[in-house]
C-alpha cells in the first residue's frame, strides 16, 4: 500500500513528503512519527480507506479562522460500504461544539476521520500516548481539558468500511482501553 499512495502522490502534482518504516508499528507511534515532520499550522489525518471531499480543507480552514478558539474541529460525514457500494449520512445526535470534555468523558462521539488540530494544541497537550489502545479518544479528551472542540455539521468525509466487524466489535479490546483511559 505505500508504494500504491507514493504513486499516486507522485502523478499528482502536489507536494508531499513520504515516511517508509522498515518495520510495522502501531498506529501510535505512526501518528506520533508524523507529527514530528509536520510544519503547516493545522494537521489532519486520513487513513488508507477513507477519503475526503475536495473542498474540505478549504471548509474546515474558514470554520477555524472563524473560531480561532476551538483547539480542534471535527465534523460530519458518510460511511462508505466498500463491499456493497452504499454511502450513508453518519448520525450526528451526539455531535456538539463547545467545552465538551464531561460529554466526551460519558461517550467517544467525535467523528476522528479528518479531525482537524492546530500544531499549537499539540504544543500543549502533547503527542498520542504510545500506550493507550484508543489513542483518539486518549487524545480528545486531553484537548477538551483545555480548549473549546469545534463541530462543522457538513459532510466533508467518508469512513470506508466493509459490512464485516471492525476493532470497535471487540469488547474484550474496547474494555481494556476505556479502563486504560480511566486509570
Amino acid at each position: 500500500s505505500f508504494q500504491i499512495a507514493d504513486n499516486i502522490f507522485k502523478n499528482s502534482g502536489l507536494p508531499y513528503r513520504s515516511f517508509r518504516r522498515e518495520q510495522n508499528y502501531l498506529l501510535s507511534p505512526n501518528l506520533n512519527l508524523l507529527l514530528q515532520h509536520a510544519g503547516g499550522e493545522y494537521i489532519s489525518f486520513l487513513s488508507g480507506d477513507d477519503f475526503f471531499e475536495l473542498n474540505n480543507f478549504e471548509e474546515k480552514i474558514k470554520y477555524y479562522v472563524a473560531h480561532p478558539e476551538f483547539g480542534m474541529i471535527y465534523g460530519n460525514g458518510y460511511k462508505h460500504y466498500y463491499d456493497t457500494g452504499k454511502t450513508i449520512l453518519m448520525d450526528g445526535a451526539f455531535w456538539k461544539s463547545g467545552w465538551v470534555f464531561n460529554d466526551l468523558l460519558a461517550l467517544n462521539f467525535i467523528n476522528g476521520i479528518g479531525v482537524m488540530i492546530k500544531k499549537s494544541t499539540f504544543d500543549t497537550v502533547g503527542v498520542f500516548d504510545e500506550n493507550s489502545k484508543l489513542e483518539d479518544w486518549d487524545m480528545w479528551l486531553r484537548i477538551a481539558l483545555k480548549y473549546p472542540i469545534g463541530f462543522l455539521d457538513t459532510p466533508l468525509v467518508y469512513y470506508g468500511r466493509s459490512t464485516g466487524s471492525n476493532i470497535t466489535a471487540n469488547s474484550a479490546y474496547m474494555d481494556a482501553g476505556v479502563e486504560y483511559i480511566f486509570n
